[in-house]
């Protein structure tokens, strides 16, 4: 299904912003990211439980969880609290493509 302009763009920018936050925090946690890792991560979360499955939603979404698995890889002691919630989330994601593909 195709994206209102409205939404392409706003999805669009969400795209932006997450690909800036990834790359902020890809050679070290920025001390302002650590100070809101929650809110950052409410705001992942909730977004991953928007089911939907547009091009720019998905696209939207692979960022995320490359953020989760950068925090994963790099930053496991200060990510450990948020990581379990993220588990489920990313497996419905996974089936949600799937189901889109077939």
């Amino acid at each position: 299904a195709g994206d209102s302009a409205g939404e392409k763009i706003a999805l669009d920018l969400i795209g932006s912003i997450l690909h800036i936050f990834y790359s902020l925090n890809c050679v070290n946690l920025p001390e302002f990211f650590e100070d809101s890792m929650k809110d950052w991560m409410a705001y992942f979360k909730s977004f991953l439980e928007f089911k939907g499955v547009s091009e720019c939603s998905i696209k939207c979404k692979t960022r995320i969880i490359k953020s989760i698995t950068l925090y994963c890889d790099k930053y496991a002691p200060d990510f450990k609290d948020y990581l379990f919630p993220f588990f489920n989330l990313i497996w419905i994601q996974v089936g949600l493509l799937t189901m889109t593909c077939e």
